[in-house]
């Protein structure tokens, strides 16, 4: 999906799975976080919601899922053409078109809200998450993991492509796998998802060893079913010594 060709200033357009608002002081498009006002809010996680409709040419109010905190936390494109702000309104959940779609047009509606558990991503778009190489010092090895900048939503490891300088790094999995990677081994390599329910880092990314400072790390979401049967190991000897 393209741009809009004649944008408003806040607007809001979803292009290939990203979020974006425009600025018309600047005549650009920002990708965009999310931020809710108290008012409207209790939490300053995100969500991703998207409603579909097809038109009978007479309709113009349509329900959606989700109550959008206000107009400007929705998206609307009718047959893949991003709609102006101007032509349509928001009600609680009820939309209204200022004019009704032709029969049989498709109507798409993205909603952002309010939610806990962080931003759900679609399954039918690849992103790339929010960089975190800025925050690599030698000494961190668990990150958060989020999409502008909220929380990702991303519970398996095997539903991400990471790479550290270049470097496709392994998945593993944090209740299964974390056995064969013992810290006291330099060679450890790859990446998990922290499941620990600790409230700090649960959700974030975890590495087997701390990326070196100034690391240009690359995590992007992978379309697919993540994997049920898991990798077993052999035994490395210090392993064995070390009662892993």
């Amino acid at each position: 999906m393209a741009f809009p060709t004649s944008p408003i200033n806040g607007q809001i357009a979803l292009v290939d799975g990203i979020s974006y608002t425009y600025n018309s002081a600047y005549n650009s498009w920002k990708r965009q976080t999310v931020n809710f006002s108290s008012a409207n809010t209790i939490s300053n996680s995100a969500v991703v919601k998207v409603d579909t409709f097809i038109g009978n040419g007479s309709t113009t109010s349509f329900t959606l899922s989700v109550t959008p905190p206000s107009s400007n936390y929705i998206s609307v494109s009718i047959d893949g053409a991003t709609q102006l702000h101007s032509s349509y309104s928001l009600l609680g959940n009820i939309l209204t078109l200022s004019a009704a779609p032709n029969l049989n047009e498709n109507i798409e509606v993205t909603s952002w809200v309010n939610g806990s558990a962080g931003v759900y991503l679609s399954s039918a778009y690849v992103y790339d998450l929010d960089d975190i190489s800025y925050a690599t010092d030698g000494f961190t090895n668990t990150f958060p993991l989020k999409y502008n900048g909220v929380a990702s939503g991303i519970s398996s490891p095997f539903n991400l492509t990471v790479t550290i300088n270049g470097l496709l790094q392994p998945a593993f999995d944090y209740k299964y796998d974390t056995i064969w990677f013992a810290n006291v081994l330099s060679g450890s390599k790859g990446y998990c998802i922290d499941t620990s329910g600790n409230p700090t880092t649960s959700g974030y990314i975890k590495f087997a060893d701390c990326p070196p400072q100034g690391s240009q790390i690359l995590i992007r979401s992978a379309v697919g079913t993540p994997q049920t049967t898991y990798k077993t190991y052999p035994f490395k000897p210090l392993d064995v010594v070390m009662g892993y």
